[in-house]
This record gives C-alpha cells, sequence and structure tokens, in this order.
C-alpha cells in the first residue's frame, strides 16, 4: 500500500511541476514585448502619443483661427461702419460745389478709431491681441 501511495505522490508533483512549466510559459508570451499583451500595450501607448500631439497641433491651428475670425470680423465691423458714414453723407450731398473743400460738409472726416486694424506679423502677440479684442467686442455690445 506504501509502495501505491509513493507512486501516486509522485505522478501528482509530475503533474504540478509540468502544469507550473505551461503556466510559465504562457507568462513570458502575456508579458512580451512583442507579442501578447506588452505589444498590445506599447502601441497603445505610441498611439497615445501620436494623438497628443495632433491635438497640440489642433489646438494651435485652431487658436491661429479664431485670432484670424476675430481680425477679419473686427476689420469687417470697421469697414461697416465706413460705409455706413459714405451711405450718409451720400444722401447729404447738395447740388452745388462749395468753393473750399476743407469746409465741404460732404467731405467725410473720419476719426483714428475708424482705421482698419492692422494684423501683426509675428504670431507670438496673437493670444494677448485676440483678449484685447474679444474684450473690446464684449465691452461694446454689452455681452459679459
Amino acid at each position: 500500500m506504501a509502495l501505491i501511495a509513493d507512486i501516486l505522490l509522485l505522478l501528482a508533483a509530475a503533474t504540478a511541476a509540468l502544469y507550473c512549466r505551461i503556466l510559465a510559459q504562457r507568462l513570458k508570451r502575456l508579458g512580451a514585448t512583442d507579442q501578447g499583451l506588452g505589444g498590445a500595450i506599447s502601441t497603445l501607448s505610441v498611439q497615445v502619443d501620436e494623438l497628443q500631439a495632433s491635438l497640440k497641433e489642433i489646438r494651435t491651428q485652431t487658436d491661429q483661427r479664431a485670432f484670424q475670425i476675430s481680425e477679419t470680423t473686427n476689420r469687417a465691423e470697421v469697414a461697416a461702419r465706413q460705409l455706413e458714414l459714405l451711405l450718409a453723407s451720400l444722401h447729404r450731398t447738395e447740388t452745388t460745389e462749395p468753393s473750399d473743400p476743407d469746409r465741404d460738409p460732404r467731405v467725410l472726416k473720419l476719426s483714428p478709431k475708424d482705421l482698419l486694424p492692422q494684423i501683426p506679423a509675428s504670431g507670438s502677440k496673437s493670444r494677448l491681441i485676440l483678449r484685447s479684442n474679444a474684450k473690446r467686442l464684449h465691452a461694446g455690445t454689452g455681452v459679459s
């Protein structure tokens, strides 16, 4: 009886050793960097880095576009004011021409604030200018 128990114990130990060896191989494959879970994690890490770079570039482009739209809107508002002034002066024209052009009521006098704004050449000041234009627009329209 003791001999049968020893043989069964030896078979159980051999089976456990084989099971542990198979588990060790599977864990190695799972953690491998070129295949398995390690490979999937490294691939996802690279994709996350690429997405972050893309988002950063998109943010930069969006800021530039917002600045361009703001400047275009400001220029359009100034041009609209100038057109309104020109139309108003057209309605006030007289049929006779005055002798002194400086005293001519039909000549339109523009203030410095009516001039078209200049777009700065460098992009580094764009956020500061964008914020100041936004504040000026909000103050002018009553939007808070």
